[in-house]
């Protein structure tokens, strides 16, 4: 901002983080399938409020959740994986290109080896990359935490709520208690997904 850089419409915001976070094949397949039942939401709460994805969106950054449900109704979740690289190789092969909401192309660069997260706007404004930082970044926490959780862990109702057919604004309440403990940081999300999805469908 001091230097006067800016963004216009065709800028995305990409957020890098580590992916060496995720250790093993259960923690890989939660993220994922997390990631599978929220994308729609990710998508409308990566952005600031009264705004939509950019034009180029559909190009360089679309999602992925069609593919990874055909993907498991061919069994690639319940595969036979020797090893943790293996389900990774076998995860980027799926993807076929880094132009994606969530490109995880980086996998097989060990240099890199990150998630990148493409679907937000492009921004330069601190308060909105830190909210979008955080959301991702917890997303891969808690990914993290349910992979691993005991059979007393009260969030496990959660993931038995999300196989049962639910609004997307049932979705959202879901994914916002999972990701954060206090109502103000709920609050802040659905307030981002309110003014968001209003604006599509004025449109």
């Amino acid at each position: 901002e001091e230097n006067s850089f800016y963004t216009d419409q065709s800028c995305g915001g990409h957020i890098h983080l580590g992916a060496d976070y995720l250790e093993t094949i259960d923690e890989y397949k939660m993220f994922l399938h997390l990631y599978c039942n929220f994308e729609d939401i990710i998508y409308l709460i990566c952005n600031r409020e009264h705004t939509k994805g950019r034009k180029t969106l559909n190009r360089y950054a679309s999602k992925m959740k069609k593919e990874y449900m055909q993907a498991s109704k061919e069994g690639f979740f319940e595969g036979d994986y020797e090893s943790l690289e293996d389900f990774r190789e076998k995860l980027v092969e799926l993807n076929d290109s880094r132009y994606k909401g969530l490109n995880v192309y980086n996998l097989k660069k060990y240099e890199l080896n990150t998630f990148e997260f493409r679907m937000a706007n492009g921004e330069i404004d601190f308060n909105e990359l830190y909210h979008n930082i955080r959301l991702y970044a917890r997303l891969l926490q808690v990914s993290k935490e349910l992979a691993n959780m005991n059979d007393n862990d009260p969030r496990k109702e959660y993931l038995i709520a999300l196989s049962n057919p639910l609004k997307e604004t049932e979705k959202l309440e879901i994914l916002l208690a999972l990701l954060f403990k206090t109502q103000e940081d709920r609050e802040f999300y659905k307030e981002r997904y309110k003014k968001n999805i209003s604006v599509i469908e004025s449109i």
